[in-house]
């Protein structure tokens, strides 16, 4: 939990999980023995160099010294004494998740209030990307979102990675722990037309 919190303070530091191998051999996660490895996401935007530097200097600070390190990104820098260092953490590979929601007109009011698309679609991004690395996201919990507070009739739904053909009525979940599913507004559809 201190490395985490340690960790946090990196700035444009968008996701963080922390993985580690406290026995004597390689776990199935494919972490060796006693090792830790770091899985960091910067925000949309953050200079790749700036924030790969960043992330290797706190690490620096947070990890036991001598502690073996995994990843698939190394970053070398001088620590407290001046001497280099390989630190190794690695940058999960994004995942982009694509959403639609056929909404049809409220029985009961007769109406359709369109103006909470924009509400609904910004809580489903603020949900996806509240997940953490390695976690799936749940179909129940943005259908509930849609259906709850704005009183929308869902006629339809679907989820799918992007790229895939599919639409889906499941929960989605990542082919690894070194993913993480991302949504935007461009891969939302809520509309009477959706889906078609």
């Amino acid at each position: 939990e201190l490395m985490a919190s340690e960790m946090s303070k990196v700035p444009g530091m968008a996701k963080l999980r922390i993985l580690y191998n406290d026995e004597s051999t390689t776990d199935q996660r494919g972490i060796p023995a006693y090792n830790t490895e770091f899985l960091v996401v910067p925000d949309d935007g953050v200079d790749d160099t700036t924030f790969n530097a960043s992330v290797a200097e706190k690490i620096l600070e947070v990890k036991v010294p001598g502690a073996p390190l995994n990843g698939s990104t190394t970053v070398q820098i001088a620590d407290y004494y001046g001497e280099p260092k390989n630190v190794k953490f690695t940058r999960p590979t994004k995942v982009m998740v694509q959403f639609f929601a056929k909404i049809a007109t409220n029985p009961t009011t007769g109406v359709i209030d369109v103006s909470q698309v924009p509400v609904e679609t910004q809580a489903i991004i603020d949900y996806v990307q509240s997940v953490d690395v390695g976690e799936g996201i749940s179909w129940s919990r943005i259908l509930g979102m849609l259906a709850g507070d704005s009183g929308f009739i869902i006629t339809d739904w679907g989820l799918r990675k992007a790229g895939t053909s599919t639409w889906l009525k499941t929960d989605i979940t990542p082919n690894s722990i070194r993913e993480y599913l991302w949504i935007d507004a461009n891969n939302i559809d809520i509309s009477t037309e959706a889906g078609q």
